[in-house]
C-alpha cells in the first residue's frame, strides 16, 4: 500500500511507543493473539485518546515456548517507538501500517525505516508508486509527518 492509500484508509494515525506486548491463547487453544499497549506521543489523524495510550490486537505470538507467526502481520517489541496507520484498533495493511522509528544521534532527528513488506506479495497497483516509496527509502519522521499532513487536506 503506498502512502495515500494508507492515510484514507486510516481513522487513526499515531506516533507512539510500545509500552506492552502480550500474548495468549484463544479460548480453543488454537491461535496465539497479541495485546499491544502503546503510549500516544503524537496523533496526526483522528482523536487523541484521553488516557494518551491505545490498545491494538492481532493474530500471532509467543506463549511460552511455541509461537505462531503469520505471514505479513505486524509484531511489535516493547521499548520500539513507530507510526502507526490504524483503522479499528488494527494496523491497516496487516505490517505494512506501522513504520518503526530510530533516533539518529548524528543529526539528532527520528527517522522512519522503510516500509516492511516482508511476506508480502505485491501487485501492480493501477499507477506507480512514488520513486522514494517504490525504493523504500528511510526518511526523517519530519519528512513523513509533511507528507501526511498535506494528503489529509486534500
Amino acid at each position: 500500500m503506498d502512502l495515500p492509500l494508507l492515510t484514507r484508509s486510516a481513522d487513526q494515525i499515531i506516533v507512539g511507543d510500545v509500552l506492552s506486548v502480550t500474548a495468549v491463547w484463544d479460548r480453543d487453544h488454537r491461535n496465539i493473539y497479541s495485546t499491544v499497549e502503546i503510549g500516544v506521543r503524537e496523533t496526526w489523524k483522528g482523536a487523541a485518546p484521553a488516557t494518551g495510550k491505545i490498545v491494538i490486537r492481532h493474530l500471532g505470538g509467543s506463549v511460552g515456548e511455541i509461537e505462531m507467526a503469520v505471514l505479513g502481520e505486524v509484531s511489535f517489541a516493547a521499548g520500539e517507538r513507530s507510526v502507526l496507520f490504524l483503522r479499528d484498533a488494527h494496523t491497516v495493511g496487516m505490517a505494512q501500517g506501522k513504520r518503526r522509528l530510530r533516533w539518529e544521534g548524528s543529526s539528532k532527528r527520528w527517522l522512519v525505516a522503510a516500509p516492511d513488506h516482508r511476506g508480502a506479495r505485491v501487485l501492480p497497483e493501477p499507477q506507480a508508486a512514488p520513486a522514494d516509496e517504490a525504493l523504500g527509502a528511510e526518511e526523517s519522521l519530519d519528512a513523513l509527518r509533511a507528507k501526511v499532513r498535506a494528503l489529509l487536506q486534500k
